[in-house]
């Protein structure tokens, strides 16, 4: 049936009545001839439509005798139409519902899960197939019967029955619409877990509550092997890491003996023999001691036990000696170590400076360890923001053997080198990269690296920090007391590394000098020369001591040799102990040890400048002698030393002795408490692993005997893990120190517990000392000599102006002096020209004359403790 063929089709089309009074000749008919011989003539077509105007069909009715139209009789025949119609529409839709009901219920019998209806009586309506396998009841015993009967534990039917009124009361289902694991019945009488969603549906007869139910007991039962194979993992964990505690502590416990006993070893007259001897013991416990603390790095890391401590810190300082400490391993291969710091980096931030610290020397020591020839270069530079915080890049790049690209992402894994033979040619346990990545992770950072074979690696690290007050740099990157006057001084640099030449060209001129190159002997005395006979010569040469052809000493004796370069002062560029090569007739005026520190460049610059061509100089370098007395006249403060191992105890001992402290021993708990109830003392080492009475029991004792006293707990450990300096803190201790013992690490301990006036090195900073130590003897003679004649002269100008009562000069000079002071390590007069300063800062001069007489007596016991220091002697 086509729309409007025929006469049933233009009754299609048209969806109208049609009454034709005679087919036979009716010109839209395609059926006359047949009509006719059949003896039919008119015909009605009715169209049948649904509901919504849809055509459904159309109804031909037929007469064998001619009959004009009726439209009383149409009328009649079209409602009669209109009546089939909406059979038909119901009959499709019946027939609709029918597949829908079917469908569904095919659906229901392959599902998974088992689907189960109830009434408002709480009657079974539904029951799929899978219900049957889930509950143990079949389709026909379970359809009519109370599902809190068949499938809910008796323990809960009462809650299921209340819930159910509850919601027929009130509309409030506090169970539909939600995915619930609870526990259900088996025909069998065995309790198991199910996971559920219920809704409603509400019809004429009243709601039906329908629950799709799944069986979760495998899943549970995986649930429960995997929590317990993490408890077990977790104890496992925790198994491994008292290992490791406990064998940390074994292997350092006499370790802290090799070390400390080699260090005091060689404080002492050797000849070269026994030190050469004595220097690699000593090198032999560090690395021994390195491996150990990688191995437990990444037991803290996987044990997600590594914590960050975040102090102040200067990056700067902290890249240059991480850098510094690892020269002289780049000297010994032949390779150039050079460091690159963009004055954009701050001087003072917020974060973890140990492990930052750990980070770079790791990077640094595995690019001079991969590099047989060329340089190894450390950069820094940083992105700051408007609020102070920085991000900080560090890039160390080598010209070693290179690392082919599928090798560089398994450098990053534990244990992971680029294969076998890189491991027996360079050694190495494979974890420093690994640790790094996790440190920088943990500092929020990214570490990457890019490398060929061949032509060397470059690793990077990026970190955000924030800054940690105002930067106390100028803005050229001048410390505080570092004065302009060098500015415009014409400054040759003389080295055949271009990168060397060229970072000390840029920080000579960003300090406001006038700096040039030249890359070997021959173009350094051409240009000499020209600028000479210019009228505009140079006034210092910076020159390498190792350079090819001609090196930096036979250069200095070729420009002494020229009368016309007479007025220029010559320093020496030198690697670490550089200066034992260099003979007493050179003529060099300082001596600078590469790789340079900033701060270091600009004061040796400073000194030499300011003093005479080859002077004597104020101080020189001596060994430590065997007695730490201290000053004269004052009476050492008494150290309790708690240790049970003797060795252990000797090393303490003798640090503290050279630090200026008395020692007294106690070889277990027990001991320390009976020899703190005779007497007191300055402070405690307190071992926390000792036979009788352990530090940690000892403390509490000690704790709570006291009586309005506190004497400082410094606790000592080998286990070194994360955990012990809280479990010390917390049973009273005041601070911690991890095995083997450092020097340094002990003084600055106790320098936060013990008054410096207690103690007979008060007037001197040691760790500044410490780090002056690090200059060239004679730069540091200059130094020092310039120091004590400017705070001669600043004393006389605090009388002078105390005397007028002109206090706002008085505090600015007090605070040069208080500057100029602590950079030296002239504690104790730092100290009296603070309160100087804060004092005339409030206009009130009344107790200055008192400040200024101990300004003067500090001023001579300052000169007096460099003269009997046990680093630094004065020359009469």
């Amino acid at each position: 049936l086509a729309a409007g063929a025929g006469l049933p089709g233009r009754a299609w089309e048209s969806r109208q009545p049609h009454w034709v009074p005679d087919v036979a000749v009716d010109p839209h008919s395609r059926r006359g001839a047949p009509a006719l011989s059949d003896g039919l003539h008119a015909c009605v077509l009715l169209p049948a439509l649904g509901g919504e105007g849809e055509i459904l069909g159309v109804m031909e009715l037929l007469s064998k005798e001619v009959r004009p139209a009726d439209p009383v009789a149409l009328e009649v025949l079209n409602a009669l139409a209109d009546q089939v119609g909406q059979f038909l529409e119901r009959k499709r839709a019946e027939a609709a519902l029918e597949r829908s009901a079917r469908q569904a219920r095919q659906i229901l019998d392959t599902a998974y899960e088992a689907f189960i209806s109830i009434d408002e009586r709480g009657l079974v309506t539904g029951w799929n197939p899978q219900a049957e396998v889930t509950f143990g009841w079949s389709r026909e015993e379970a359809l009519g019967r109370e599902l809190a009967e068949t499938i809910i534990p008796e323990g809960v039917r009462d809650a299921h029955r209340h819930g159910m009124k509850r919601f027929l009361a009130t509309g409030e289902g506090r169970v539909l619409g939600k995915v619930l694991e609870l526990t259900a019945l088996h025909r069998g009488g065995r309790e198991f877990p199910v996971e559920l969603t219920i809704s409603a549906s509400r019809a004429d007869e009243g709601y039906s509550f329908n629950a799709f139910v799944r069986d979760i007991s495998e899943r549970k039962r995986t649930e429960d092997e995997l929590e317990r194979a993490r408890d077990e993992a977790l104890e496992a964990s925790k198994m491994k890491s008292m290992f490791v505690a406990n064998v940390s502590h074994e292997i350092r416990t006499p370790l802290n003996g090799v070390i400390g006993m080699t260090g005091l070893l060689l404080d002492t007259k050797l000849d070269d023999e026994q030190r050469e001897y004595a220097e690699t013991v000593s090198s032999s416990g560090e690395t021994l001691l390195g491996v150990i603390n990688d191995i437990l790095d990444v037991s803290k890391i996987e044990a997600g036990k590594l914590e960050l401590d975040r102090t102040d810190f200067d990056p700067r300082d902290l890249i240059e000696k991480a850098c510094g400490m690892l020269a002289a391993g780049a000297h010994e291969k032949g390779v150039e170590l050079v460091v690159a710091i963009d004055p954009d980096v701050p001087s003072q931030v917020h974060g973890d400076a140990a492990r930052l610290r750990q980070v770079i020397a790791n990077l640094v020591a595995n690019a001079i360890k991969f590099t047989s020839s060329g340089e190894v270069l450390v950069r820094a530079n940083a992105e700051r923001d408007e609020d102070g915080s920085a991000l900080l890049r560090f890039e160390v790049s080598d010209t070693g053997i290179g690392i082919d690209r599928g090798t560089l992402e398994k450098l990053f894994k534990p244990f992971s080198q680029a294969d076998g033979s890189t491991t027996r040619k360079y050694g190495g346990t494979g974890l420093g990269l690994a640790i790094s990545r996790h440190l920088i992770e943990l500092m929020d950072g990214k570490i990457g690296a890019e490398s060929e074979p061949g032509q060397g690696s470059r690793f990077w690290f990026e970190l955000a920090v924030a800054s940690a007050g105002d930067d106390d740099r100028q803005p050229d990157g001048r410390r505080p007391g570092q004065s302009d006057e060098l500015a415009g001084l014409r400054v040759l640099v003389v080295d055949d590394n271009a990168t060397n030449r060229t970072i000390l060209e840029r920080q000579l001129s960003s300090w406001g000098m006038v700096a040039d190159g030249a890359a070997g002997a021959q173009q350094a005395l051409e240009l000499l020369e020209q600028a000479a006979d210019a009228g505009e010569p140079f006034a210092l040469a910076l020159l390498d001591l190792h350079m090819p052809k001609v090196d930096g000493c036979e250069l200095a004796r070729e420009i002494r040799a020229r009368p016309a370069l007479g007025i220029l002062r010559v320093m020496l560029l030198t690697s670490s102990g550089g200066r034992a090569e260099v003979s007493d007739n050179t003529g060099i005026d300082g001596f600078l040890t590469k790789p340079v520190r900033q701060s270091r460049l600009y004061a040796e610059i400073q000194a030499v400048m300011a003093g005479e061509r080859a002077g004597p100089g104020l101080v020189e370098r001596r060994r430590p002698p065997g007695d730490g007395s201290g000053e004269k006249g004052m009476a050492a403060p008494v150290v309790l030393v708690a240790e049970d191992t003797q060795v252990n105890q000797a090393v303490a001992a003798r640090m503290l002795e050279k630090g200026g402290f008395r020692v007294e021993l106690a070889a277990n708990g027990r001991e320390a408490i009976d020899a703190l109830s005779e007497r007191s003392y300055a402070a405690v080492l307190m071992d926390c692993q000792m036979p009788e009475l352990d530090g940690y029991e000892a403390t509490r004792k000690i704790r709570d005997r006291e009586q309005g006293r506190h004497t400082p707990i410094i606790a000592m450990t080998a286990s070194s893990m994360e955990g012990d300096r809280e479990r010390c803190l917390a049973v009273g201790m005041d601070d911690y120190l991890s095995k083997p013992l450092r020097a340094r690490a002990l003084t600055e301990a106790l320098g936060r517990w013990v008054p410096s006036g207690d103690r007979a090195s008060g007037v001197l900073d040691e760790a500044v000392i410490g780090d002056l130590q690090d200059l060239e003897p004679d730069a540091l003679s200059k130094l020092l000599s310039m120091y004590f004649e400017e705070a001669s002269s600043q004393l006389s100008a605090l009388e002078h102006l105390v005397g007028r009562s002109d206090a706002p000069a008085a505090a600015k000079v007090a605070h040069k002096l208080k500057g100029s002071s602590g950079a030296v390590g002239a504690a104790r007069i730092a100290g009296i020209a603070k309160e100087l300063e804060i004092q005339a800062l409030d206009g009130d001069l009344g107790n200055a004359g008192e400040l200024l007489d101990r300004l003067g007596s500090a001023l001579g016991d300052t000169e007096a403790a460099f003269r009997s220091s046990t680093e630094l002697s004065l020359a009469p």
